[in-house]
């Protein structure tokens, strides 16, 4: 019984370490030190092909410039520091060295407390936008560390104005991959970015900006088909007024008007099915052109 009970723990000890090692989080170990001399934020984490280290720290630049001379190969070209007094270091590799802070919280490791990068917060992989039609869908692939209250946002900024939260996602309490996806239908213009929060309000990580390419136009113009109304969104900030008209196929004016607002809506209720032409004249004489279908 008793060597029974021994071989069962040897195989839930093995199937657990195995378990362990095949954590998207887990990293390499580290064998090298990074000394700072003041306090800081440090974080680690993985986007994409990238490891990720990111120090908040009042003296981001000297620190940098410290690291170059004392020839951390693996910072070389990949850190960056801003005037907020952000230290970011891209590795295309795991990082071997850790960091080593002043801190009135003593341990074992020389009197100084220690930050071992060989678990990361989090690893998001392939973000993708997919816009068909008026549809939109915004998706990503990411491993939480759930010891360290991190959500993901999607955050959006209407016709060049502040970014708002749009949705918030908070992950499963495990350290497996999760599919992430938001998905809506385009009725304005906007620009979204993904965010990667912790203890909801310090900002990880930001995306780069998610256009839609289907505003590249003075005008957004939807839907299509549309079945009562058709809505007319300036896109462009110096148009403030345009003349329209509705042309059916046998050339002749169905509907006219003025467009004096941001955004705009017309009637297509009374119209018959079929195919009609938008004509879109500015004050200045320019004119945009679009077909639309009056559908069912």
């Amino acid at each position: 019984m008793k060597r029974l009970l021994i071989i069962c723990l040897i195989v839930m000890s093995s199937i657990s370490s195995e378990a362990q090692n095949n954590s998207p989080l887990l990293s390499e170990s580290v064998d090298r030190s990074l000394p700072i001399n003041h306090h800081y934020d440090a974080a680690y984490f993985k986007v994409d092909n990238d490891y990720i280290i990111t120090v908040q720290n009042a003296k981001a630049n000297s620190l940098l410039q410290f690291y170059k001379q004392q020839r951390y190969t693996q910072l070389a070209e990949s850190a960056l520091a801003d005037a907020q007094g952000h230290l970011t270091i891209k590795l295309t590799n795991p990082p071997n060295f850790v960091m080593n802070v002043k801190s009135s919280n003593k341990n074992t490791d020389g009197g100084n407390k220690v930050q071992y990068f060989n678990k990361m917060e989090f690893n998001l992989q392939n973000l993708t936008i997919d816009k068909t039609g008026n549809q939109l869908k915004i998706r990503w692939k990411a491993a939480t560390n759930p010891e360290e209250n991190i959500t993901y946002r999607l955050v959006r900024s209407n016709k060049g104005g502040d970014f708002i939260i749009v949705k918030e996602f908070i992950p499963s309490p495990t350290e497996n991959w999760e599919d992430f996806e938001y998905a809506t239908t385009l009725n304005h213009y906007g620009v979204y970015k993904l965010e990667v929060v912790k203890n909801e309000s310090t900002v990880r990580y930001q995306s780069d900006n998610l256009f839609y390419d289907q505003y590249a136009s003075d005008y957004s113009i939807y839907p299509s088909p549309a079945s009562s109304e058709l809505h007319i969104d300036f896109m462009n900030s110096m148009i403030d007024w345009a003349h329209y008209q509705l042309i059916n196929s046998n050339g002749q004016v169905v509907d006219k008007g003025s467009l004096e607002n941001r955004y705009n809506t017309i009637s297509v209720r009374d119209l018959s099915q079929g195919n009609y032409v938008l004509i879109l004249t500015e004050e200045n004489g320019k004119q945009t052109t679009q077909i639309i279908t009056r559908g069912k």
